[in-house]
């Protein structure tokens, strides 16, 4: 009883642990920190009062394989059902000569401690803050001049590189959207909260993972020839996410206006189709490159002008993110195009280009068609029948 009497004096928890992390004594000042009285802490294993994976259980495990006194500092124990953030010093020890049973004391921090804890956390988000302000403004001053030399360049060009200056301009209008992202860090005005009902958020996840869904059945379908009905999931699918400005929503778009270009060839609106999926990929920064092939699709197959540059600009920016399949079709679609409305000697050179870029790469099934094409384009210039 006086030894109790004792444990029960002190006026730091305490917990006393049996060979298999259950707790077999709890003194009275660790009944108030777990809010649980003694004979309900009996019951509990050590990994039911403490959060997953805390470092609490890897002292208890280092003092059994060390036999000596483990101290560990500004751990966390607080769960939800303790409430808040609990951060205490903590101090492991073997009880007698069992190494099996092992002694806990939990030491609460002062509130200078925790004072000086949260402000060593403000002077890092602090110096955060200023590192992005910092690089967004050494990162927008060369974007402007690069985008500036860009554009006095432009009219100077020939119509073949004046696409690479344009391209050029989007690609830091990009970047510097990009960069501006990066300065939300800097702001330092208080969040805006406010409700949310999470059935609408629900909501919405559901109809993105289902639009998603759609996307790849309608694109199984599609090779498997069965066109129209790859255009109806894919509508369907355009209908549970219209209007979220969505990734899946983009993707949609510019599948369904590279659907209709295959399927409907002819059709007068497919130009417009075109560029409303390439605006809405260049808005969004994904399919850039397969938007800019569809509309060179669609002005080629009209005979309205501006294809090649859409075709050259979808190949370097395959090229830049490494979609090779991208990069070939670009390729092949703008070498198809030139043996059709010429030059002829521009079509031969990019194919042979593309020869060795394919051989290289191991891409038979592309070298193939390029060899199909160059043998089309060399015929005439042989003296050859078509």
């Amino acid at each position: 009883p006086a030894a109790q009497a004792v444990f029960d004096a002190m006026p730091n928890p305490l917990l006393v642990l049996d060979g298999n992390n259950k707790v077999c004594m709890a003194n009275a000042s660790a009944e108030d920190f777990f809010q649980a009285g003694a004979q309900v802490l009996k019951r509990l294993l050590l990994s039911e009062l403490v959060p997953f994976a805390s470092p609490v259980l890897q002292s208890v495990q280092q003092v059994r394989d060390v036999g000596s006194v483990v101290n560990e500092y500004g751990v966390g124990v607080g769960t939800p059902r303790l409430g808040g953030e609990r951060i205490v010093d903590l101090q492991t020890a073997p009880l007698g000569d069992d190494p099996q049973f092992v002694m806990i004391m939990l030491l609460r921090r002062s509130m200078a401690q925790k004072l000086g804890q949260q402000l060593m956390h403000q002077g890092a988000a602090r110096s955060v803050s200023g590192m992005a302000a910092m690089m967004a403004h050494e990162i927008k001053n060369p974007l402007a001049g690069i985008r500036g030399a860009a554009q006095l360049l432009e009219p100077g060009l020939s119509d073949a590189d004046r696409g690479l200056a344009r391209l050029i301009c989007d690609e830091t209008e990009r970047i510097r959207k990009l960069v501006d992202q990066m300065e939300v860090f800097s702001d330092e005005r208080p969040l805006d909260r406010k409700p949310v009902n999470i059935h609408v958020v629900l909501d919405r996840v559901k109809n993105l993972v289902a639009a998603e869904a759609g996307l790849y059945t309608a694109q199984a379908e599609w090779l498997e020839n069965k066109m129209e009905s790859a255009i109806e999931i894919v509508d369907a699918a355009l209908l549970r996410v219209a209007g979220t400005g969505s990734i899946v929503e983009t993707r949609l778009i510019v599948e369904r206006a590279a659907m209709l270009i295959r399927l409907r060839v002819g059709d007068p609106e497919l130009p417009r189709i075109a560029l409303e999926a390439l605006e809405a990929a260049d808005a969004a920064g994904v399919e850039r490159a397969r938007a800019r092939n569809t509309l060179g699709l669609a002005l080629s197959h009209s005979g309205q002008p501006g294809w090649a540059d859409q075709f050259r600009q979808a190949a370097d920016l395959a090229r830049a993110s490494g979609d090779v399949e991208e990069e070939c079709a670009a390729n092949y679609w703008h070498v198809s195009a030139l043996g059709f409305y010429g030059p002829m000697m521009e079509a031969i050179k990019i194919g042979t280009d593309m020869l060795e870029r394919t051989q290289a790469l191991g891409l038979t099934r592309w070298r193939h068609h390029f060899l199909g094409a160059r043998a089309l384009h060399l015929a005439p210039t042989s003296g050859l029948t078509a």
